[in-house]
């Protein structure tokens, strides 16, 4: 049929509009115009300028004068249309109308070109150059690409291009980088410092007496954005590009903060149910690319969010940087989503449901990157406190350049009480988290704005005020210069760190003779020349060490280093001296030292010790041999060194032996072979030590067994103060009198190793009494219970489980408010993962009214491994009564939470703790005791619900799981063998299915939960069992699984199935082996072997096939299982006359299916590509 009309368009296309004409000559010209809506291509209407568009006088596209209608022009997309044959000196006219199905449009607006006259000279092109974005005063270098740069239509003389600036003191004169006869060229510029325009001419000069110039002008202004808005006037809101989504941001008076309150701006959804929100970018983006530091602050007020007492509410602001200003269609991912844009931004929500606990009174907030594909977050950090929901908050975002394509995001929330106008505290305050984002960073524009919206069924108001933006090139910090190594006779190696701060990307090495000073004429090369006039630049930017060469021996040097990227550079740092060897003298190879452990568990397994800083001492022609060694040999059996040389970095590997204990000292030896001062060690402890499993705090000495971190608070030992009948010793929590944060953390020093522990335990007894028993106003306790990757607080030491190291805990949070009934002795758990990057916590357990809070209670953490890198986390809370003597009850538990969690995994290193901290308006104490740590690394558990399932003719498929408890294995053995030969040696079964081993097969997967196997006999009954391994220890095994294979059916002989096919005409010779009884050009046998129906045509489907296959002829056929008289044998050849199965591969063999057919995939012996033809069949051999 012919193709579908295409339907008519719905109404004709908008009127294009023209542009000049280009390419114009004696006899040609060029015609343009812009695309119109709707269009479906265009009609161009060119007559003299005499005729002016009068009936009969178009011309056709050569030029041929006459003609009743314009040139067609296909196409919407097509906007320029060359038109020849004109007569020289003449000037033309010309305007563009656009077609659709609909119609024609109204015709553009006309054009007047003139051909030149016979010789004249065809002047030279340039595209005309756009008016140049706004600039700030202190913008770095900018560059205009300069397009169409041209001596004319068909003309080729030489070009001069010029370029002035009307006003040198705001835009100096551009540097112009153009050779002819270059098509395009590039300014280069940078304000001055002035405010003010200035309009820059761009001149192209052919050399010819006429026609020889085009010139294009623009502008580039340039002035300073303001630093802050602050609202106080409704031009305020000039400042910014505007785009609204069912809500409005408007200026008022008496909204900001201030007391009394000035100008704010307010945003106000309009309630509809659907999304609402505003997006206020700065109306003048900021001139990149490498920006060092990016600052926003703005003043929010949450207020109306807390006067909804029955429904949820919330209200958010979104405030950052972006590469572009496109609007998204969801307006509340501006900052976050978007092909070709990268963003950063910082959250602020606040949030109130009253059939939510968890969102009562919430603030929280959260930084986020957008990579231009990707979004990453930062951990979100959430405070509830409705005491503070009224205030003004001061929210900062900050985004520091460390690196060439990375940022360091963090923000902090501040308040400033009801009016805005004293500093009470902070409120949320991130740790400093790096993202990649190296499409912002090149970005030549930064866009700066807010997002702001709020519950999308309510119409609460959200209040700003005081918006600062800050888009700053920051010269770098100044580095630390450190002492040289790899010090030879005519050499050596200056090294230097890096302070946090604005990145560098390159750095300067000043090198002089010790009693030179730092100035031009004294520096030395790296190649140890003289004389210098300046230091040595490092353009890379993760280099930390320079080498200098060719120097005299015995000689002294300094050295200092200083630091610069696109804002300038930093002060110089401090000097380093260092003497070159005396000549001939060895330089001793290199080792950085190594720390001492921490204590060791004992049996915690395999422990890692990273080896840097080795070379040869710098003189890079020596081998250098690494060894180690124990002075107790008996708790450390083995010392394995993992270097190659001439690598800088190396492994130390070492297990402690099975239960033992003790000290041990590793020396570690470099060695460079050489006749002197050819070795250095370093040497560490070693500790090992028994778990013990539970601290009494009985006495002063159990406080030395921990690591102890308190800030605004004091955690110690006190006598007298803790469980039992008389009360025993406790850690007792003292908060100061100050309204600050009070915590304490202590860490067991003791290491674990979480790669061999399958599961762990820890508990804690606490007593929070006095928070339960306050007379007036509230009080809150807060415990962090369960095991950390790091032994170390985090900048924030109450987040140190929930924002900073890898970790698996539960939080416990007991708080009172005696004017608040929902905080009546509200008790609240939940488990939690920290991954170093997102915390993850399970749903929260909550208890009001919780009478027993003043008595002792007991927190228990557990978490079980349950896969490569999953964990099952549970807790109780019991209550162990007044004196904490009681029979335990439990009060409260937590179904198992998995969480994944590769980091915590990944190392080597573990420690169980606590983290205890107050209500900041708080000062009465809490009393800790009896922490007990139960951290498994026994062997692994044999494995469990072992199984047989799937069987088929040849083999089955063996199930089981790895045991809970244990050890975690290395891997699993598998004892196969027939039922009668109860595992003899001799008689077990390998994994391909053969028999004759001594021992079972290995499955080195750790995590394997089941084995296919194949190969083996039908209708055979055999056992199998299954142990876990770790290294060469293996399980006990469990009772062994009996599993009998189905019997294989017997195949039918050719006379069998002669009688089920053709009983009653078995003496007809059609049904004789050879002949073909359906006459379909297949003998009867050939039939009987495929196991096909003799009587109707075979199904094309069931024949056998020939394809090429992956550069191969593959024969693909159906046969009977176990045919007793005949072979079915494919067979190949490249001429007819001679075939053969030599060089066939089988390719597969399916099981039977319930008719005992099973399918043959068959491939040639050679490719296709070798051979000029191939061909494959079946032949039969009785």
């Amino acid at each position: 049929p012919p193709p579908p009309r295409p339907l008519p368009a719905a109404a004709p296309p908008a009127a294009p509009v023209a542009l000049e004409a280009v390419n114009v000559t004696t006899n040609a010209l060029t015609a343009n115009w812009q695309a119109a809506a709707g269009a479906g291509g265009y009609v161009l209407e060119l007559t003299t300028q005499a005729a002016n568009f009068g009936a009969g006088t178009f011309l056709a596209a050569d030029g041929t004068p006459g003609q009743a209608q314009g040139i067609s022009i296909a196409g919407g997309g097509t906007l320029s249309q060359a038109v020849t044959g004109l007569s020289p000196s003449t000037p033309y006219v010309y305007r563009v109308k656009a077609v659709n199905g609909a119609g024609e449009s109204a015709p553009s607006n006309v054009i007047l070109a003139a051909t030149l006259s016979d010789g004249a000279n065809v002047p030279p092109t340039l595209d005309p150059i756009a008016d140049y974005p706004l600039l700030t005063p202190g913008a770095p270098e900018q560059s205009i690409a300069l397009t169409g740069i041209s001596a004319g239509f068909g003309e080729s003389q030489p070009l001069v291009v010029t370029v002035t600036s009307s006003h040198p003191a705001i835009i100096p004169h551009p540097v112009l980088l153009y050779t002819s006869p270059q098509s395009t060229g590039t300014l280069l510029f940078k304000p001055a410092g002035a405010e003010g325009t200035s309009t820059i001419t761009v001149t192209v000069d052919d050399g010819q007496p006429e026609d020889n110039l085009i010139t294009r002008t623009f502008d580039i202004s340039v002035r300073q954005p303001p630093l802050f808005v602050d609202f106080n006037e409704a031009e305020d809101m000039d400042e910014y590009a505007i785009t609204n989504l069912r809500g409005s941001l408007v200026q008022a008076a008496g909204a900001g903060a201030g007391d009394p309150a000035t100008g704010g701006a307010v945003f106000q959804g309009q309630g509809t149910g659907s999304d609402h929100g505003t997006l206020a970018l700065r109306s003048q983006p900021y001139p990149g690319p490498a920006p060092t530091l990016m600052r926003q602050t703005v003043w929010v007020n949450f207020r109306e969010i807390n006067d909804n007492l029955e429904i949820k509410d919330k209200g958010e602001i979104r405030f950052g940087f972006a590469s572009h200003n496109v609007v998204p269609g969801e307006l509340k991912k501006y900052f976050e989503e978007g092909s070709g844009k990268y963003a950063v931004h910082c959250k602020v929500m606040a949030e109130n449901d009253p059939g939510d606990t968890s969102k009562d009174h919430v603030i929280k907030a959260r930084v986020t990157n957008w990579n231009g594909s990707t979004k990453t977050e930062g951990p979100e950090l959430v405070v509830s406190d409705e005491s503070i929901f009224d205030h003004w908050f001061k929210c900062t975002f900050e985004a520091l350049a460390v690196g060439t394509v990375q940022f360091q995001l963090r923000f902090k929330v501040e308040d400033y009480g009801p009016d805005g106008t004293q500093l009470l505290g902070t409120v949320l305050e991130s740790e400093p988290v790096n993202f990649l984002n190296s499409g912002l960073i090149d970005a030549p524009w930064i866009y700066a704005g807010l997002y702001a919206d709020s519950e999308k069924s309510t119409t609460s108001r959200v209040f700003i005020d005081d918006h600062l933006v800050e888009v700053m090139n920051v010269p770098p910090e100044t580095p630390v210069a450190i002492e040289a190594y790899q010090i030879t006779a005519h050499s050596f190696t200056a090294r230097w760190d890096v302070p946090a701060g604005p990145y560098p990307n390159r750095f300067v090495v000043e090198a002089v003779p010790l009693a030179a000073d730092f100035t031009a004429g004294n520096f030395i090369n790296a190649l140890g020349q003289g004389g210098q006039a300046a230091g040595v630049m490092v353009n890379f930017t993760e280099q930390r060490a320079l080498r200098f060469f060719n120097l005299p021996s015995s000689t002294s040097y300094k050295y200092r280093v200083r630091s610069l990227n696109v804002a300038g550079a930093s002060g110089n740092s401090n000097a380093v001296s260092v003497t070159t060897l005396l000549e001939g003298s060895n330089a001793a190879p290199t080792l950085d030292v190594i720390a001492d452990l921490g204590d060791i568990a004992a049996d915690s397994g395999e422990i890692t010790v990273p080896l840097t800083g080795v070379s040869d001492g710098g003189e890079f022609n020596q081998f250098v041999d690494i060894t180690a060694s124990s002075d107790n040999p008996a708790l450390l059996p083995l010392l394995e060194v993992d270097y190659f040389d001439p690598e800088d970095s190396g492994l130390l590997r070492f297990t402690p032996a099975p239960g033992q204990t003790g000290t041990a000292i590793i020396t570690v030896t470099a060695d460079d072979g050489q006749a002197v001062n050819a070795i250095t060690t370093r040497s560490f402890v070693v500790r090992v030590v028994t778990p013990v499993s539970a601290t009494a705090f009985d006495s002063a000495g159990d406080a030395a067994d921990y690591l102890i971190f308190a800030e605004q608070a004091s955690l110690v030992f006190a006598g007298g103060e803790g469980a039992g009948t008389p009360p025993g010793g406790a850690m007792k929590f003292e908060r100061s009198a100050l309204p600050a944060e009070h915590v304490a953390l202590a860490l067991r020093r003791l290491r674990f190793d979480a790669t061999v522990v399958p599961h762990a335990s820890t508990s804690l007894m606490f007593n929070l009494r006095n928070v339960p028993e306050i007379a007036t106003g509230k009080d809150k306790a807060e415990i962090s219970l369960g095991f950390i990757s790091e032994p170390a607080p985090g900048a924030k030491m109450k987040d140190t489980f929930n924002k900073t190291h890898p970790s698996l805990f539960v939080k416990f949070k007991l708080e009172h408010d005696t004017a608040d009934l929902s905080k009546d002795r509200k008790l609240e758990v939940e488990t939690a993962s920290f991954d170093g990057f997102n915390e993850i916590k399970n749903s929260k357990n909550t208890l009001n009214a919780f009478l027993q809070a003043a008595n002792w209670l007991r927190l228990s953490f557990k978490f079980i491994r349950t896969g490569f890198d999953t964990y099952l986390c549970s807790y109780e809370v019991h209550d162990c009564g007044p004196d904490g003597t009681s029979e335990p009850a439990l009060l409260m538990s937590g179904a198992p939470a998995s969480f994944t969690n590769m980091p915590f995994f990944n190392d080597s290193s573990i420690y169980a703790g606590f983290v205890v901290n107050g209500e900041k308006q708080g000062n009465t104490p809490f009393w800790l005791d009896n922490h007990v740590i139960d951290v498994n690394t026994t062997a692994a558990d044999a494995p469990v619900n072992q199984a047989a399932n799937d069987f088929v003719r040849t083999g089955f498929t063996l199930n089981w799981v790895g045991g809970i408890l244990g050890r975690e294995p290395t891997g699993y053995r598998v004892e196969l063998c027939k039922a009668e030969d109860g595992f003899a040696p001799g008689t077990l079964i390998h994994a391909s299915g053969a028999g004759g081993h001594d021992q079972g097969f290995a499955i080195a997967d750790p995590w394997a939960t089941d084995f296919l196997i194949r190969g083996l006999q039908p209708g055979q009954s055999y056992r199998y069992r299954v142990r876990a391994m770790r290294g060469a220890e293996a399980s006990e095994v469990q009772d062994s699984i009996l599993a009998t294979l189905p019997s294989e059916p017997a195949a039918p002989t050719f006379e069998e199935w002669r009688e089920l096919h053709f009983a009653g005409d078995l003496e007809n010779p059609l049904t004789l082996a050879h002949a073909d009884f359906g006459g379909h050009g297949f003998p009867n046998l050939l039939l009987y072997a495929l196991g096909l129906d003799p009587r109707t045509p075979p199904p094309s489907a069931l024949l056998p096939r020939v394809l090429p296959q992956d550069g191969y002829l593959t024969l693909t056929y159906q046969r009977r299982a176990n045919l007793p008289e005949i072979q079915v044998i494919p067979v190949g050849c490249g001429d007819p006359s001679s075939w053969s199965s030599a060089g066939l591969t089988t390719l597969s063999v399916s099981e039977p299916d319930e008719n005992g057919l099973e399918t043959v995939v068959v491939r040639d012996a050679f490719p296709i590509a070798s051979k000029n033809r191939r061909f494959m069949r079946l032949h039969l051999a009785e």
